[in-house]
Formats: C-alpha cells, structure tokens, sequence
C-alpha cells in the first residue's frame, strides 16, 4: 500500500469530514464522513462546485475564510457557537434537545506546493452536536433555576427580590422617559387571627387563593408580587393615578367575591390596599 493509499485510508475512518477545495472552490476530497451525514459519495462530489452540489452553503461567508486561509498560509477555525453547522446535516443523536441538525466545529487548514504556495484548502469538520445539546439543557436548568430563585415558593407571584428589581427597572424607565408608574400594596386583613382561628394551611390556601385571583385580572404589563407574609406588591407601568385606584379597588372587589372555605364554612377575605403613583412630567 503506498503512502497516498494508505493516507486516504486513515481519513475515511477518522470520524470528523475532510473536505479539500482548490481555489475555484472546486471539490478534490471528500471522505466516509461526509458520503454518510451528506448522503452525497465522492463520485457525486469531486471536480465539481462545492456551491453546485450544496446551494444552501454560506456563500460570502466559505469563500471569505477559504480565501483568508489562501492568502495568510494560516489555518482558520470557526466554532458552531458563531455558525451552527457549514453542511446541514441531519443530527446523529437519538436525543437531540431540539437541535435537529448536526452542530459542527470547522478548521481550515492550507496545503502547499513544493514552493510554498497554499494551492488546496482541507476543511476539517468535527461533530459537536452532543456538547451543543449538553449546553442548551445546561442552560435551560440555569434559567429554570434563576426563575424559580425570583418566584415565591408558595404563590407561584414574584418574590420580594424579584420585586425589587422590577420596582428598580420602572423607575428608571418612568424618569427616562416621564411615563407615569403607580404601585399598590395590598395587605390580608386580620391575617394572624384567620391563620389562629384556621389554622396555617388554610391560611397559606387564602394567599394562593389571592395571588391567583389578582393575576388572572391584571393587564400585560403589570405584575404582582409577594412583598412578603400577608403582603403583596403590584406594580402598574404606565398607570395615572386615578385609573390606578380604579384598578385597586376593581382588584379588592374580587378579592372579596372570592369563595374561600373552611371545614365548608365560608371565610370572608378582605384586603386593604395603598397606591402610590409618580405621574407623567
């Protein structure tokens, strides 16, 4: 087996594709890889335009890096986090997270002559599908974690810390831009004697009962938090006062409407509510 041989042999059982281009972009190797995840084998392939046999390659983009790589005699490498695949390919994993086509790490080597002239680019193209699926769950977990850390345990609102960050954001929108903000606390009223008369499971099941009533009635822009114990934060982007304490006490009609009951015994639930609100200039 002579050296050329032997080398062709070594590429068709490296499990990453080989392609080699000329400077007309025309094919000149295409190895086992690429015939399985492409579908296309090498007589499909050789001689011709690569752009030919694959009309959906990044044009501008593969002559840009293959002519860097002509130019500079230096390798190029591109990573699937700043183009997710050269080929589109089908992934090779039975469980993919959504992506369905295989992410892929390309290296653009040269290939000289006997005089040192770069004549022939070789693509080397890595399937990392498996780390980019790791990645999307890794951080499909940390979003999750970072909701759940901003979200109340027991209602399901936004938390005290989340609150103040939204309370922070709107602020800083209302005097950028002079849009009025208002803001309501509301607060169970008699809390301790219906947990001391109830018992605290009912009186948890009154505060999910409430924030599940407040937000089933609130505009898209605003928001409803726990501000903590019996107390709770609503806050009203773009709000005059007045159309503010119409929503307040539309919010403390329902609250009171609301059909809470305990060993069958209905159990009245009022709130007090406060509004704030910094108006337009």
């Amino acid at each position: 087996m002579n050296s050329e041989i032997k080398m062709q042999d070594i590429l068709n059982r490296m499990d990453v594709g080989v392609v080699v281009l000329n400077r007309s972009m025309k094919v000149l190797y295409w190895n086992r890889f690429m015939a399985a995840v492409t579908g296309l084998e090498p007589q499909d392939v050789l001689s011709n335009d690569i752009f030919g046999c694959f009309p959906e390659l990044p044009r501008k983009w593969l002559h840009r890096k293959c002519n860097m790589v002509f130019m500079l005699g230096q390798f190029a490498f591109s990573s699937w986090e700043q183009r997710p695949f050269l080929f589109q390919c089908r992934s090779r994993l039975p469980l993919t997270a959504g992506l369905n086509h295989m992410r892929q790490d390309c290296t653009f080597f040269p290939i000289k002559d006997g005089a040192g002239e770069v004549t022939q680019v070789c693509i080397v193209i890595k399937d990392v599908t498996e780390v980019a699926v790791y990645q999307k769950q890794l951080g499909q977990a940390i979003a999750e974690i970072e909701e759940i850390s901003r979200r109340d345990g027991l209602t399901g609102v936004p938390n005290r810390r989340r609150l103040d960050e939204l309370l922070e954001t709107e602020f800083s929108r209302h005097k950028r831009y002079g849009t009025p903000l208002s803001v309501a606390m509301l607060d169970i009223d008699n809390f301790k004697l219906l947990n001391d008369n109830h018992g605290h499971p009912f009186g948890d099941e009154v505060l999910r009962r409430l924030a599940g009533c407040i937000s089933q009635n609130l505009r898209e822009s605003d928001v409803l938090g726990r501000y903590g114990g019996e107390e709770f934060v609503l806050i009203m982007p773009g709000v005059e006062q007045e159309q503010a304490w119409q929503g307040a006490e539309r919010h403390r009609k329902g609250v009171e409407e609301l059909q809470v009951s305990n060993d069958g015994q209905r159990v009245p639930v009022t709130v007090s509510i406060g509004v704030c609100t910094v108006g337009s200039h």
